[in-house]
């Protein structure tokens, strides 16, 4: 009688360990699958931050620079830099009387005037080259303009 009961409380044993077990398997395959989630969401966010500068790239016209200038403000206002970056500008003019610019906003600070002067200066018939910087993370957080030479 004693053997009988030392077998079933072993069985019963293995079969709350094999219990546990299963239980652990599922909960660390949900686990994963949420990680995993977080990541795809991650890079989808990374991705459609990037697209709105992307699109730029190159050769544009001025009103398309205009467009982009209006696009890092509006990033710039709906982002801080714990979600994403703060995207600056750099201006390189061929004109060597005028000065390059360089707009560098913050999250305290959005420098949408010093934007917005720029938007003045561009003239929308004019071609300029853009081009993107990332940071460590991939995201874009530096976009530069430069005046093409047109004769």
């Amino acid at each position: 009688m004693q053997i009988k009961r030392n077998k079933i409380l072993l069985i019963c044993m293995g079969l709350l360990i094999f219990i546990f077990l299963i239980r652990f398997l599922i909960y660390s395959y949900n686990d994963y699958g949420r990680t995993g989630s977080i990541s795809h969401l991650a890079k989808e966010i990374k991705r459609n931050f990037n697209a709105q500068f992307i699109e730029y790239r190159d050769k544009q016209k001025g009103i398309e620079i205009c467009n982009l200038i209006n696009t890092i403000i509006s990033s710039n206002s709906r982002y801080d830099e714990k979600d994403n970056p703060i995207v600056s500008l750099k201006y390189e003019s061929w004109d060597t009387e005028r000065e390059d610019i360089y707009i560098v906003p913050n999250k305290n600070e959005s420098k949408e005037e010093e934007f917005l002067e720029l938007i003045e200066l561009i003239d929308e018939e004019q071609y300029y080259y853009v081009d993107v910087e990332q940071d460590e993370d991939y995201f874009i957080n530096k976009v530069k303009i430069y005046e093409m030479y047109n004769e």
